[in-house]
């Protein structure tokens, strides 16, 4: 079963990480859709990698 992905949960998630948390994350998720390209998780973790990208947009554009 797939898991459901909430992006308001995510989004409201990645605001209180860290930087390190980030891009941890972010590299995790990247090599398990290596891992398993066709697997039935491999869209999950890409919703998660782009609200992870968008969080550090949102960091990089708020210091300004």
């Amino acid at each position: 079963m797939k898991p459901a992905f909430n992006f308001a949960e995510k989004e409201a998630w990645a605001r209180g990480l860290s930087y390190a948390a980030i891009h941890y994350t972010m590299r995790d998720a990247a090599e398990a859709i290596r891992a398993w390209p066709d697997g039935e998780n491999a869209n999950y973790y890409q919703d998660e990698i782009n609200v992870l990208s968008d969080e550090l947009r949102r960091r990089r554009t708020a210091q300004r």
